[in-house]
């Protein structure tokens, strides 16, 4: 938990090389963001980090592709060089406010 606030953390070791950078896909499971605060996403590099305000990834679940083994969870890309994730129909939103680097003191996580 971050102050008394429960967190759900997802990882991911394997990125997809594309012309504009390393893609990662993540899923969330939507029942789970009533519960939770915060989502955070790791790379294989856990200095790293994307951590997203669960209203922020229920405002979007309509825009999610949906995960065809498990009803009641998307799936998108996170693209960790350009700060943005990639959803349905290749629907591009920047995310740079929510990447965290816990090697530079810039992008700390603030709470």
């Amino acid at each position: 938990s971050i102050n008394d606030e429960l967190v759900n953390i997802r990882s991911r070791g394997k990125s997809q090389e594309t012309t504009y950078g390393r893609r990662f896909w993540y899923s969330v499971t939507f029942s789970v963001l009533q519960y939770v605060k915060w989502v955070i996403y790791l790379t294989t590099d856990s200095d790293h980090f994307m951590m997203f305000p669960s209203s922020f990834l229920d405002s979007h679940k309509d825009r999610m592709y949906p995960d065809r083994k498990n009803a009641g969870v998307g799936v998108f890309d996170i693209d960790w060089d350009n700060e943005m994730i990639v959803l349905k129909e290749g629907e591009v939103i920047r995310v740079g406010e929510y990447y965290h680097d816990l090697t530079d003191e810039d992008y700390y996580p603030r709470f």
